[in-house]
Formats: C-alpha cells, sequence, structure tokens
C-alpha cells in the first residue's frame, strides 16, 4: 500500500512540475455579427500570429493597435479589442509548435465589458483553435 501512494505522489509531483497542457475559455457576453471588427496587438508571437490568422479567415477586420490609448469619451475605431500575456514554453510533441503559458480578454469596446477571457498553457494552435470555436459560439446571427 505504501508503494502505491509513494508512487502516487511522486506522479502528482511529476505532472505538477511539468504543468498540464489546457486552454480554459470562459464566454460573457455575446458578439455583434454585424460589427466584425478588432483592434489586435501590433507585437508578433506565435500565438498571437495564429489567432490573427484564424478571425481573418473567419471575416474579422483586425486594426493593429500600435497607437497610444485614445483619451476618454473618445470613441474606438473598432467594436472589440483583444489584449494577450504570454510567454513561450517548450515545443510542443507530437504535434509540433509552441507552447505557450497565456492570459487574454477579449472586450467589447461599445459596452466596455469582457465578451470572453482565456488562460492557460497549451499548444499554440489548440489555444488558436479553441479561442476561435468560442468566438464562433460567442456570435449572436
Amino acid at each position: 500500500m505504501k508503494t502505491l501512494q509513494r508512487g502516487a505522489v511522486a506522479a502528482t509531483m511529476i505532472l505538477s512540475l511539468g504543468g498540464c497542457k489546457a486552454t480554459n475559455i470562459s464566454i460573457y457576453n455575446p458578439i455583434d455579427n454585424a460589427d466584425r471588427t478588432m483592434t489586435v496587438p501590433a507585437y508578433d508571437s506565435v500565438l498571437l500570429d495564429a489567432f490573427k490568422q484564424r478571425l481573418q479567415k473567419n471575416g474579422w477586420r483586425l486594426t493593429l493597435d500600435s497607437q497610444p490609448a485614445p483619451a476618454a469619451g473618445t470613441p474606438s475605431l473598432t467594436r472589440y479589442s483583444l489584449t494577450m500575456r504570454q510567454s513561450p514554453g517548450d515545443p510542443c510533441y507530437p504535434k509540433g509548435g509552441v507552447e505557450v503559458n497565456f492570459e487574454f480578454v477579449l472586450m467589447d469596446n461599445k459596452t466596455h465589458d469582457a465578451v470572453l477571457t482565456g488562460s492557460g498553457r497549451d499548444c499554440s494552435d489548440n489555444t488558436a483553435d479553441k479561442f476561435i470555436a468560442a468566438v464562433r459560439r460567442a456570435t449572436r446571427h
């Protein structure tokens, strides 16, 4: 019995040190399908590039956020804005790509409400696929 317990403790420690891959996305508000415009960060990264590619393939018009924040009361050029924080990790096996630690928020610039949020540690392609699936689920037709 003690050997089984030690094995379980060792497995738990290995998994916690290595970290499990997971993308957690929560949808809070609907997306207006009539206004598919989004401001995205201007920098490039594996995860952000995957998000941008998938959004454009799904009919979104993207604007790069290379300007300082507009003054209070100034209307935004796009309906939605994406903010992201990420750090690359190890290569993803067996699929390839890069594992990324990330957090993101998609905000509605008109209502100032969060539309969806995400966080986790996963392969960039898996995360981008889950992000676009959540965007589709949140879209009002």
